[in-house]
């Protein structure tokens, strides 16, 4: 089934739901994402459904790190993993010039039969809720779920040698490396430069929280919080500011 995700769709469901239920009724999983930001990674694997889908049994997690993955998203994983031993994490890192790409969980319930969430969401807020993104669910026989896992681990066989723990130095420093890539990106365009192609689907930048959206052309206020001996330290405010600033009204 064709699910389109987009906040502007009356029918919009996201990719975030279709996991988060879909887990709810297995039993055991494992998935492959392409990018991972830390609130994507904390909003999907903090979810009371997971923590039950870890009591039954195993969910078994790649990500890429290429772009977007970084030293915020390495330490949501580790401390996600900490309390939760039926949770394996593994990173793709490779050094050719393709990307891993994959956007994709499989889940498999008590009696065998399985459930593929495919689509274009990587594990960041605009992936799983924001963006405007398709996924297809397809529901699988006993059989069919089987073959699908025989062709996950034939591919883990062959893949080893890019399966790197959280803690892998090569790992630290490729994250490192992705969050100075934001960082520089963002300065680009705080400058009106035009950022050079990238070689892969844009993602969100640091990814500022959904109730929390700034630009650069908003104002700050600055203010002086006096000492007042044993007083509680406090700012005040003039009418304007109350009004101009904060978007209060008086009374």
């Amino acid at each position: 089934m064709l699910h389109i995700q987009d906040p502007s769709y009356s029918r919009s469901y996201s990719t975030h739901e279709a996991l988060v239920h879909t887990c709810s009724n297995s039993v055991s999983g494992f998935g492959a994402f392409a990018f991972a930001s830390a609130k994507g990674i904390e909003l999907l694997f903090e979810d009371d459904e997971f923590d039950r889908l870890l009591e039954r049994g195993q969910y078994f997690l790649i990500v890429g790190i290429d772009e977007i993955t970084n030293t915020a998203s390495i330490g949501a994983l580790e401390k996600i993993r900490e309390n939760r031993p039926n949770l394996e994490i593994k990173v793709f890192l490779h050094n050719e010039r393709s990307i891993f790409h994959p956007k994709v969980s499989f889940f498999r319930d008590e009696h065998g039969k399985g459930q593929l969430v495919i689509g274009s969401g990587n594990l960041t807020i605009g992936g799983l809720r924001q963006n405007r993104e398709c996924f297809a669910m397809v529901h699988l026989s006993k059989e069919k779920a089987t073959a699908v896992q025989e062709e996950w681990q034939s591919w883990l066989d062959e893949s080893g040698v890019f399966l790197k723990d959280l803690d892998d130095p090569e790992v630290l420093r490729r994250a490192s490396e992705n969050v100075r890539m934001l960082l520089r990106k963002n300065r680009r365009q705080d400058n009106g430069e035009q950022p050079p192609e990238p070689i892969q689907e844009p993602e969100a930048e640091l990814e500022p929280d959904a109730n929390w959206i700034f630009t650069h052309e908003n104002k700050a206020l600055i203010a002086e919080i006096p000492r007042s001996g044993a007083r509680w330290k406090q700012a005040n405010f003039d009418k304007g500011t109350f009004e101009n600033f904060f978007g209060a009204t008086p009374g």
